[in-house]
């Protein structure tokens, strides 16, 4: 019943949208097809307690956890593996993951330069730049947020490897 508040809205705007059989309403019906895509993904999250993650998304989070530096195109990405819009995408890799793409790349490169902090004596700017991080300040704030630590701190507090 709950989640038929949530459902029926959503249904109801996408068979009016097919009922009209415009072309400027189709992408309108294929944004509710994704949105419900995601309502019956997070209701089957709920009912048995275990993330289903489809083979593909399972593969390119993989890829990304064991390549944090390779340049995710997500547009292309969306469009060619999942067969998405971008932004219908985004939503679904957000209800897997609970953090969208491009965060998620984000934090693994922050993981990776934790590792490298800790492994090596690479000037922490040049530790930034082999994480793609063009921008130090963007590289500090970002792992600043993650560890709670600037990354001097991190490298000075650092565990031995």
């Amino acid at each position: 019943p709950e989640d038929e508040k949530e459902f029926t809205p959503v249904y109801n705007r996408m068979q009016e949208c097919i009922s009209t059989r415009s072309r400027k309403d189709h992408p309108k019906a294929v944004l509710c097809m994704e949105e419900l895509l995601g309502q019956l993904t997070e209701i089957y999250f709920r009912e048995n307690g275990q993330p289903f993650i489809n083979s593909k998304m399972d593969s390119l989070i993989k890829d990304i956890r064991f390549s944090p530096l390779s340049d995710y195109d997500f547009k292309t990405i969306a469009a060619k593996e999942f067969h998405m819009s971008y932004s219908g995408f985004r939503k679904f890799f957000k209800r897997i993951n609970r953090i969208a793409p491009h965060e998620f790349v984000m934090i693994h490169r922050i993981y990776y330069s934790m590792e490298l902090l800790r492994n090596n004596e690479l000037q922490i700017q040049e530790v930034a730049a082999k994480c793609g991080f063009n921008d130090f300040s963007t590289f500090s704030r970002l792992f600043r947020k993650k560890t709670g630590l600037s990354p001097s701190q991190y490298r000075r507090n650092r565990p031995l490897p």
